[in-house]
């Protein structure tokens, strides 16, 4: 903890089985524990284990009687689920047209953009359903600047899997079409896979 910066501990369960961190509190949002906190305080090996599979190994550790401290150099987020966008709930330049698809009619612009989440540290895969030429992919955040071109990293199985270093505070996933293209969207689908 830094004496410069307030955080709010939050308590965590630690999913051994699922390998997942969650709120301990149904009520509470996935924001208030995404705050800037840099460190796990674990009840076990096996809660140990999870966590660093989950976000490498820490910086330092700890102990404090029988409970280890992680800590870590950069702020920890906890997962809070997979973004999926369709064509009737994701933002556009242009409207839903038939069979629930976003084309650009060769007209320069945002096919599909959305939703502004954080994104943590790890490794993503992103399924793009979309048709047609000259589009660009990619993950952006306005706050920090940051842009992740899918064309740049691995695909595999109809996915590109790229890597997140530092977190991306209100990312969004951009479909861009160039003009004189022909390029419909109907879904995308972003999972953390680890």
């Amino acid at each position: 903890m830094s004496v410069e910066k307030k955080f709010n501990i939050a308590p965590v369960n630690i999913d051994i089985e699922n390998k997942k961190v969650l709120p301990s509190f149904w009520l509470t949002k996935i924001s208030y524990f995404n705050n800037g906190n840099n460190f796990f305080i674990v009840d076990n090996d096996q809660q140990k284990k999870v966590i660093e599979e989950l976000y490498g190994k820490p910086e330092l550790t700890y102990m404090v009687w029988d409970s280890p401290i992680l800590v870590y150099s950069h702020s920890i987020n906890i997962y809070d689920g997979d973004i999926e966008g369709s064509a009737n709930v994701v933002k556009s330049d242009f409207k839903v047209g038939d069979n629930n698809q976003i084309c650009n009619a060769g007209v320069q612009g945002m096919v599909a953009y959305g939703p502004y989440k954080t994104l943590g540290r790890g490794w993503y895969s992103l399924k793009i359903n979309a048709h047609g030429d000259q589009y660009e992919a990619l993950i952006f955040s306005y706050i920090t600047g940051k842009k992740i071109k899918m064309s740049e990293n691995k695909y595999k199985n109809g996915s590109y899997i790229f890597e997140i270093n530092e977190d991306m505070p209100s990312a969004e996933i951009q479909l861009f079409a160039q003009k004189d293209s022909n390029v419909c969207f109907e879904s995308y689908s972003l999972q953390h896979i680890k």
